[in-house]
């Protein structure tokens, strides 16, 4: 079967004559090291010359910051609450404002590849660029001269410089002017047929598609840094946490209690039963036979068995297993033993 591809090629065509950088109609050109000169050109359907736009750099994306439609921001806030919170610096993804313009390029310091003088192109500034234009259209003091900066087809040029430190500055030379057209008919239908401005880069007002991005990026980092415990949340925030752990909530709280009550019946029972089977021992059975011995038993007090020991240190008694040997024998040159000996008390009342 033969199928009629001319539709298909003639769109084809269509996309890479009118695609520009990143996909623009227009060649997206932004100013390199060096001196770009360029017409900026008023653009009707807008009723702008320039446009300054928001957008956050998540990983490879580009996102728009809600601010540029002067409203509040969630990823904005994502980011600052980490850093307020949890001392999270991810400055790398904050909103970087650009100014966009249409204009005509007329020459520069550097080659810019698919542009030469004449080229409408989609000029793209930094913040102290989209300022320094400003503040040369707000010193114009007539429509007249606002014209000629922006909206006659001869008109003043704006340079801007860029240094090597990164450093912008925006000139407009007095002493020249540029024709855009060969009449100024031609330049308004020119004018005329530029595309909207509010639709380049990030359309205004926001698509539901963008701004379904904004709200998933916001949620997704909202539980990357904020909610979620995950081992890639305790490396960034530098908290101690168990791994298992899902979120903030209730939840990861009761592995953490739900043991200590299982913990509590088995300590409780045991202390009452162990603590008087111990303490028994230790007080009634040394002090029930030492006052008791001396009086019913004062033979063993008596037998001399100082002999057979070459010390002099008395052998050990065998009527109570509960004394220490020497009971009742040291002299007073051992009396400091008897200050280390459990039963100095009822020795000494017993026996001295």
């Amino acid at each position: 079967m033969a199928f009629d591809f001319n539709s298909v090629m003639q769109e084809a065509q269509n996309a890479i004559k009118n695609s520009g950088g990143e996909g623009y109609k227009y060649q997206l050109v932004y100013p390199n090291v060096g001196n770009l000169t360029v017409k900026l050109l008023f653009n009707p359907k807008s009723n702008l010359v320039k446009r300054a736009i928001n957008r956050h750099t998540i990983g490879e994306d580009k996102i728009a910051c809600m601010r540029t439609y002067g409203q509040d921001c969630p990823i904005c806030k994502v980011l600052e609450d980490a850093q307020n919170a949890r001392g999270i610096d991810l400055g790398k993804m904050r909103s970087i404002v650009r100014g966009i313009s249409l204009a005509q390029y007329v020459e520069s310091d550097y080659k810019i590849d698919k542009v030469k003088p004449g080229d409408i192109i989609l000029l793209m500034y930094p913040w102290t660029v989209f300022k320094d234009i400003s503040t040369v259209l707000s010193q114009a003091k007539t429509e007249q001269e606002i014209a000629s900066l922006i909206a006659s087809n001869e008109g003043f040029l704006f340079t801007i410089t860029r240094g090597t430190d990164n450093k912008y500055s925006t000139q407009v030379n007095p002493f020249k002017k540029y024709k855009s057209a060969n009449s100024d008919n031609e330049f308004m239908d020119m004018l005329n047929s530029l595309d909207d401005l509010n639709t380049m880069v990030l359309s205004n007002p926001i698509s539901e598609e963008a701004l379904k991005d904004v709200r998933e990026v916001a949620q997704e980092l909202t539980n990357t840094y904020l909610v979620s415990r995950t081992p890639q949340y305790q490396r960034l925030a530098g908290e101690q946490m168990p791994m298992s752990f899902g979120s903030f909530g209730a939840q990861p709280q009761q592995p953490a209690y739900n043991p200590a009550p299982s913990q509590q019946p088995s300590y409780q029972p045991q202390a009452p039963v162990q603590q008087p089977a111990f303490q028994q021992p230790a007080f009634q059975q040394p002090q029930q036979p030492s006052f008791q011995q001396p009086q019913q038993q004062p033979a063993f007090q008596q037998p001399n068995y100082q002999a057979p020991s070459n010390t002099g240190m008395p052998s050990a008694q065998t009527g109570d297993p509960n004394k220490p040997p020497c009971f009742g024998r040291h002299g007073q040159e051992d009396m400091n033993k008897c200050l280390l000996c459990p039963s100095e008390i009822a020795c000494a009342q017993g026996q001295r």
